[in-house]
């Protein structure tokens, strides 16, 4: 399954290539909202809250009507807590995802209309401050999913996506997070 992976991502590299551009990027964001369920003991824990601020890097290729993403990222929210049992603030993640963005609506306001489809894994730790002495919080991996409503400007150097991401990790591990990510490219080489 691995080999077949690997030899169909070549592939799309190869494809790509022949008519593509490369591009590093940078992304930054606001969480609008998030969810959190943690393994606690023997029980689960949630936690929610809003606003987080996300920061990435990224790296892909594409053209006018596609891109393959990869990115790199940090999710920080200073605000989570539990509303049910109070044990301490705070959620940071770190991940990284696969995104794949398509363009195939037309023009609206000087922007092109899209979606983005991408998957990825993150670790997840709650409770980062002011929790009590005797709560203890390990980081939680998750696989996610990610679907968004993209906007791209005139030349494509910009893409801002409305997206939810859900995530599923050992059970009951589970997070939701929805908000507004916008990224930067710089072109490595021409369409």
């Amino acid at each position: 399954m691995k080999k077949r992976i690997f030899f169909i991502l070549i592939c799309c590299f190869i494809t790509v290539k022949s008519f593509g551009q490369f591009f590093l990027g940078v992304t930054g964001g606001i969480g609008a909202y998030q969810w959190d369920k943690v393994p606690v003991d023997n029980s689960t824990k949630t936690s929610g809250g809003i606003f987080s601020e996300i920061f990435g890097l990224n790296l892909g290729v594409g053209n006018e009507t596609f891109r393959f993403i990869l990115e790199g990222y940090e999710d920080y929210a200073p605000f989570t807590f539990s509303l049910n049992e109070f044990q301490g603030m705070g959620t940071f993640s770190a991940g990284a995802m696969a995104k794949l963005s398509l363009t195939p609506f037309g023009d609206s306001w000087g922007a092109k209309k899209g979606f983005s489809l991408g998957v990825g894994i993150e670790t997840t730790k709650t409770e980062l401050y002011f929790r009590s002495k005797d709560v203890i919080r390990n980081w939680n991996p998750t696989k996610f999913g990610y679907i968004a409503y993209s906007l791209f400007d005139e030349d494509k150097t910009t893409q801002t996506d409305v997206f939810c991401k859900a995530a599923i990790g050992n059970h009951p591990t589970m997070r939701m997070e929805i908000g507004i990510r916008v990224s930067w490219f710089l072109s490595l080489g021409g369409y």
